[in-house]
């Protein structure tokens, strides 16, 4: 999975962890929802601050592994476990583009907000 593609409209700005409520609202309205197995969703959209397009995966059920190796060894599923609820998303930019004054060993231009997932399918 590529995240952070450059695309024309990117804004050069310069790194700054920062946040504003446009953001989420922005994110909202601009993000896609793509519904992937094992019920994982892929949003994708513009970071509302710098434009570029990111990808974020939200995964909705948590597996419990096997302690024992006979369990492991058994031809069975892990047990899925899910909540149903509408949750709220942490995000942040996680762009590949260039920002001035990024630190090293981090991604993005230093936007982060927070999206609510419903329990509905493809709505955020």
């Amino acid at each position: 999975m590529q995240s952070g593609s450059p695309v024309a409209n990117h804004k050069l700005l310069p790194y700054v962890e920062t946040t504003e409520d446009a953001y989420g609202e922005e994110a909202a309205k601009s993000f896609s929802v793509i519904e992937l197995p094992h019920d994982t969703l892929l949003l994708r959209g513009p970071c509302p601050r710098c434009h570029a397009t990111i990808e974020v995966p939200v995964v909705s059920t948590i597996f419990k592994s096997p302690r024992s190796l006979l369990d492991r060894l058994r031809p069975h599923p892990p047990k899925a476990v899910t909540t149903g609820k509408d949750h709220t998303e942490p995000m942040m930019c996680i762009c590949t583009s260039e920002h001035p004054d990024r630190p090293g060993g981090r991604a993005g231009c230093g936007a982060y907000w927070t999206l609510t997932i419903t329990s509905a399918p493809n709505v955020i």
